[in-house]
């Protein structure tokens, strides 16, 4: 498969106030990914950043890491002149001999005027200075390079868009509608592309960052090394001899992610109800079929390091964790036998397992103790307290 990148990560402006810290890391996880997983040569990556809003130089985040090169030759300022000219480059063909268009931009986004929900947001360049003037002459707007390239190569595409959809207020009644004009008697339905669209919020909502990345692009650049969403059998049996693949198919991550930011939302400190709108919002143009984003080993899928933090210390001595699941056949909630295989009694202070990503189901049980049920999404590696309570003694 023949891929190329446009990935675009802007956490520093013209305007400090508007600095973000997350987009930038995000964008360079994406380009990693997607010249070793996606397919991408790195002479086909478009790399545009802004500096990092705080922590080490963008060099040190650009270096050789996870058997991935040195990027810092594809690196370049995520300026309003060097986005126009990567976009109209792909506009006009530079991706005309791929197979699959990446496309990624994490920074900040405002709804375009009097466009659908649906509609990707307009962009903000590293150097606008004054985002009023930006947005009431000529916006970079994402639909409309989406819309451009929609019948354009590469066949497959993916947009993938970590920014805030939220609306500019305007100083008086009126505002520029960007718009582009189809001749559909010219359109061939199959020169059209198949076009997967997922971005990090609704209309109108702000995307959120937590511990350094934005939490849509956390969740998302996890699923796509494969920790979390379902991951799908072969199509068919392989031939003796031939490796074993799990399909990660577009509408799993999908899922996965939207459920994932759900839950990472509740989790913010000071969140209001009102917060909780901003959901990932996905489309897919001209749909053909489930749309396979990435394949693993199947005898090496990745793994996350899972620590139960057991209290109290005296609960440690009869404790007994395991990992159960529904079982058809029983009709019952079953412990697994392996993958992860049961731990105690006794358990360790932290009782670590190696786990494959998605929804767990975990039941503690310790003599004297009230049993403890607790789902877990794993995505990455993480450690959660469990706190058993004393039995009554009527209970014991």
């Amino acid at each position: 498969m023949r891929a190329h990148a446009i990935v675009i990560g802007i956490d520093s402006y013209t305007n400090p106030a508007w600095n973000l810290t997350g987009a930038v890391r995000d964008a360079v996880a994406f380009a990693r990914w997607a010249i070793t997983a996606g397919g991408v040569d790195p002479q086909n990556l478009i790399l545009l950043l802004s500096p990092l809003s705080d922590g080490p130089p963008l060099t040190e985040l650009l270096k050789a890491d996870q058997g991935a090169p040195d990027m810092s030759a594809q690196a370049k300022a995520a300026t309003r002149a060097s986005i126009d000219d990567a976009l109209y480059a792909y506009r006009k063909g530079a991706a005309k001999d791929a197979d699959r268009l990446w496309f990624y931009y994490a920074g900040h986004g405002l709804a375009a005027p009097s466009q659908a929900p649906d509609a990707g947001p307009i962009i903000v360049p590293t150097d606008i200075e004054n985002i009023e003037r930006y947005v009431e002459t000529n916006p970079i707007g994402l639909e409309i390079f989406r819309g451009w390239m929609e019948n354009s190569k590469p066949k497959e595409q993916f947009f993938f868009i970590d920014a805030c959809r939220d609306v500019l207020p305007t100083s008086d009644s009126k505002v520029l509608s960007q718009q582009l004009l189809w001749d559909v008697r010219s359109v061939d339905d199959d020169q059209l592309a198949i076009q997967n669209v997922f971005l990090a919020t609704t209309a109108g909502q702000r995307a959120k960052e937590i511990y350094g990345h934005g939490l849509f692009g956390r969740a998302l650049l996890a699923a796509l090394r494969g920790l979390g969403p379902e991951l799908r059998p072969p199509i068919a049996p392989p031939v003796a001899g031939q490796l074993v693949f799990r399909r990660l198919l577009f509408n799993d991550l999908v899922r996965f992610v939207s459920d994932a930011v759900k839950r990472a939302q509740k989790d913010l400190l000071g969140v209001q109800q009102g917060d909780l709108k901003g959901v990932p919002y996905a489309r897919v143009n001209r749909l053909g079929g489930d749309i396979v984003l990435t394949e693993f080993r199947a005898d090496s899928l990745p793994t996350a390091s899972l620590g139960a933090l057991v209290e109290p210390e005296n609960a440690r001595q009869f404790a007994r964790i395991e990992f159960i699941h529904w079982d058809d056949d029983r009709g019952a909630w079953t412990p697994r036998t392996m993958n992860p295989a049961p731990m105690g009694p006794p358990v360790p202070e932290v009782a670590t397992f190696q786990v494959r990503g998605g929804s767990h189901h975990l039941r503690i049980t310790a003599d004297g103790f009230e049993d403890e049920n607790r789902e877990i999404l794993v995505y990455e590696d993480k450690r959660f307290p469990i706190e058993l309570r004393p039995r009554s003694e009527g209970e014991r």
